[in-house]
């Protein structure tokens, strides 16, 4: 149901050059530091969040619109108990419960839902491993809970030259081009906010040295 999912950072390596220029700290300590900014941008931008903001309620209302759509609470003997195989079988390639579906009568339903709401957040939690790796990461609870999700992240400092691999294997296949997408809009996002931390810096610079700034 997963898919591999790693980002490469060529043009955030461009930056990170330029932002260490400006800086006393070690080659390393930035790129750490600015990796972990990056990894929790990602996260943001990982369903169910979106534009970079936390968005628990969202994925929790996706999941009661499915089930909804899916099942109706039902005693009757042949009521189906199996709500994770039904619901499985009844999900398209992004995971959601498409209109149209013929509805289910169902026994234990309410346990069922908030077996699935207590998932809300495993996608996201692909990059725990990652925020845990390059240090002390603030993550909303219901996404550090799903520390078990796969993912991972490594800087290497070798020669001058900074690598940094960050990944998500948490990503269903029919939502990896949504999160690709995110991803590339993280990283710009990341690449012009020490850009201008750059600009800053050298505009203070310039100041500090008696030079008129526009």
């Amino acid at each position: 149901m997963s898919a591999r999912f790693e980002v490469t950072t060529d043009r955030f390596n461009e930056a990170l050059k330029k932002f260490q220029s400006t800086s006393r700290r070690s080659k390393e300590v930035n790129a750490r530091q600015q990796a972990k900014l990056l990894v929790l941008d990602f996260m943001g931008v990982t369903p169910p969040n979106k534009k970079f903001k936390w968005n628990r309620r969202a994925g929790e209302w996706a999941i009661k619109n499915d089930l909804k759509k899916l099942f109706k609470t039902s005693r009757a003997k042949k009521a189906e108990t199996d709500l994770a195989s039904a619901h499985l079988r009844n999900r398209n390639n992004k995971g959601r419960v498409p209109k149209g579906v013929q509805k289910i009568r169902a026994k234990g339903l309410i346990e069922y839902k908030k077996a699935v709401l207590a998932k809300v957040g495993q996608l996201a939690g692909g990059w725990n491993k990652a925020a845990s790796a390059l240090g002390t990461a603030r993550v909303p609870a219901w996404i550090s809970r799903h520390s078990n999700q796969p993912g991972m992240a490594k800087v290497t400092v070798n020669a001058g030259k900074v690598e940094i691999e960050i990944a998500n294997r948490a990503v269903y296949q029919g939502l990896k081009n949504w999160v690709e997408r995110g991803v590339s809009a993280a990283l710009k996002k990341r690449y012009w906010a020490m850009i201008k931390r750059v600009d800053f810096y050298q505009a203070k610079a310039a100041k500090d040295a008696g030079f008129a700034v526009t």
